[in-house]
């Protein structure tokens, strides 16, 4: 049986490769979308599995924020983009 101290660090390990993860579906959705102007954040979820919500937020300050951009995506087990809906396309 596991002790609760190794329960806590395997949950804090997970958490950190689905940061990592999600980090990494960031940087490639901003790579092919290109940078809009006043960019916040990207924000990418996972919803199950291999599905995942990437919502790229823009606006002068963070009370004004609002989603420019926001896709459905499949990715592989190493992160990459499979399938995204809409289609991904240079936007800014």
């Amino acid at each position: 049986m596991a002790k609760k101290g190794e329960d806590t660090l395997a949950l804090a390990g997970e958490q950190q490769a689905e940061n990592k993860r999600s980090a990494q579906i960031g940087k490639e959705v901003m790579s092919i979308l290109g940078q809009p102007r006043d960019f916040q954040r990207v924000q990418v979820r996972q919803l199950w599995d291999d599905r995942f919500r990437a919502n790229i937020y823009v606006g002068t300050d963070a009370v004004s924020a609002t989603v420019a951009a926001s896709f459905f995506l499949v990715v592989d087990q190493e992160g990459a983009i499979v399938n995204s809906a809409p289609q991904i396309k240079r936007r800014f």
